[in-house]
């Protein structure tokens, strides 16, 4: 998809999709998106995926008619890539790294170390390359359609211990997902796989001392960081992104004229939330601060810099053996080489 990805026009955006008629609506809906997402009902990200609901009905002027469903109430959440692919929903609103089971390296469209902050990210994968790459890859495990449906900067850590140093770090029992979760372990953490909804509750019970999930206005609405002292951001940390996953064959039903409308809907809502999470995420530190009394800081320089090695070590060696690590890697470098000495002035945030 070609398109100039101006990040400066997000004003633009708001009033294009939301102030600007597109036509006449449709009388009756010509077909029907059974939408799940992979998270709980009391999760913020459930309200990024309702407003890609609602946009898809908008561009599609009515012709589509979204039913939303959260995690649990037709699959669990972490189910939802097998369920789209079978068709027993129609798409789902998902991350990458439900499905390092099939492929680690698909992990890393959802979050990797190596990869630039929220708005190159973006800029990667609708004109670098990087959203072909991630359908090459996803192709021969699922028959899905994949489009970006956000881009956010994530909490490196919610924790219940202070991280000063490196052996810190070390003694927690972290949940973890991913590549994340591949970086801590080369590290010798003790990491564990959960789904969303039971990241409170293992908090509560010290099944865990610390976890990631997503950004802290998203996470704020299930508790996140009243159940921790400590939320921690790295400067290294990349934009998270779910994904729009969509029914091979659904998608081929619905035809080229909205297909185009779909594609156009999960583009505008990608960012929107350039717009909608940067306020968000403001609000959200001082209510996490003066509400919650949960102190927001940065990792210390030598547990980034130790994370990064990791990281860097992981990747290294999967690009040898792991072709679609080196699809990605290759593509990833290629892009870098034209817009990463501007990443600079992005920092890590929007």
């Amino acid at each position: 998809m070609k398109k100039k990805l101006l990040l400066t026009s997000v004003a633009v955006i708001f009033l294009a999709v939301f102030l600007v008629p597109h036509g006449q609506a449709a009388s009756k809906p010509e077909f029907t998106m059974k939408l799940q997402t992979a998270w709980p009902a009391a999760f913020g990200l459930n309200a990024l995926a309702k407003q890609l609901a609602k946009q898809i009905e908008f561009e599609s002027k009515g012709r589509i008619e979204v039913k939303f469903y959260t995690a649990g109430q037709i699959v669990p959440g972490m189910e939802v890539w097998d369920a789209t692919n079978m068709g027993v929903i129609d798409a789902a609103h998902v991350c990458t790294c439900y499905t390092v089971g099939k492929s680690w390296a698909g992990g890393f469209f959802c979050n990797g170390p190596s990869m630039p902050p929220p708005a190159l990210k973006a800029l990667w994968m609708y004109e670098g390359g990087g959203l072909e790459v991630a359908q090459k890859i996803f192709n021969k495990y699922f028959d899905v359609k994949l489009l970006p449906a956000l881009v956010m900067t994530e909490v490196w850590a919610y924790s219940n211990a202070e991280i000063n140093s490196l052996e810190d770090l070390k003694k927690l029992k972290f949940r973890a997902s991913g590549v994340r979760a591949s970086t801590l372990k080369n590290l010798g953490m003790s990491v564990v796989s959960l789904p969303g909804g039971e990241l409170i509750p293992a908090m509560q019970k010290g099944v865990i001392d610390a976890f990631e999930f997503s950004s802290l206005g998203c996470d704020q609405t299930f508790g996140a960081d009243e159940v921790v002292k400590y939320v921690y951001y790295s400067h290294y940390v990349d934009g998270g992104t779910p994904f729009l996953v969509i029914n091979g064959k659904w998608w081929k039903k619905i035809g080229p004229e909205l297909q185009k409308a779909v594609e156009k809907a999960a583009y505008d809502t990608t960012l929107w939330t350039f717009g909608y999470l940067s306020l968000l995420e403001l609000k959200a530190y001082l209510t996490s601060e003066t509400k919650n009394k949960t102190e927001i800081r940065w990792l210390p320089p030598d547990v980034e810099k130790a994370l990064i090695k990791s990281a860097t070590e992981i990747i290294a060696e999967r690009r040898k053996t792991d072709k679609e690590m080196q699809m990605i890697m290759d593509s990833l470098d290629a892009f870098m080489a034209k817009y990463g000495k501007f990443g600079q002035f992005k920092s890590n945030m929007y």
